[in-house]
């Protein structure tokens, strides 16, 4: 399609009306989403809230800062890990539903097979709608978790880091490593 094609066939205001309806029928399903992950990443979301807040404010973690960052995101992403095992479930479940009651709605439904189709389709909107959210929560639950697992990896990696160069200066200065002996 050329250019000139497209833009006679879609002009800004239908594209902005076409967005403003998206995002207006998307506010439930992000809501229901937003629902069904809560729960399991709360205290972790409110955990790394507070470190952004601290970065972001020019504030370099100390070093307990940083070992409680390596012991609570653990912590944390246990229980998101079990609530994603839940989700998995009860997504598997949303799906088992919505086919149940399709194909309950198709057998009963007189008629064509188009018409068969069509009415079993409306009928099962609601378990179609909460098979979408439960996949959702689960795809954001899981981006999540390795989102809270990158941070703790890193946060590792710099009190490595910080233990090196604490190292480096005490070897510099004379110092002997913990267990080192005497030559």
């Amino acid at each position: 399609m050329s250019r000139d094609l497209a833009e006679e066939l879609v002009d800004e205001e239908s594209l902005e009306e076409a967005q403003e309806l998206i995002e207006s029928r998307s506010h439930t399903m992000k809501s229901v989403m937003l629902r069904l992950v809560e729960p399991y990443v709360k205290d972790l979301t409110e955990f790394i809230e507070e470190v952004r807040h601290e970065l972001m404010g020019g504030h370099r973690l100390t070093d307990e800062e940083l070992e409680e960052l390596v012991l609570k995101i653990p912590m944390y992403l246990y229980y998101a890990a079990s609530g994603l095992e839940l989700l998995g479930m009860e997504g598997d479940t949303a799906q088992a539903t919505k086919k149940e009651i399709y194909n309950q709605l198709f057998l009963e439904t007189p008629g064509t097979v188009e018409a068969r189709i069509k009415t079993a389709e409306l009928g099962t909107f609601t378990e179609q709608f909460m098979d979408a959210a439960y996949g959702r929560a689960y795809k954001t639950l899981k981006l999540q978790i390795e989102i809270a697992e990158q941070l703790s990896t890193s946060a590792k990696k710099i009190m490595s880091k910080r233990m090196l160069d604490v190292q480096q200066v005490m070897a510099e200065r004379g110092f002997r490593h913990v267990g080192e002996k005497d030559e």
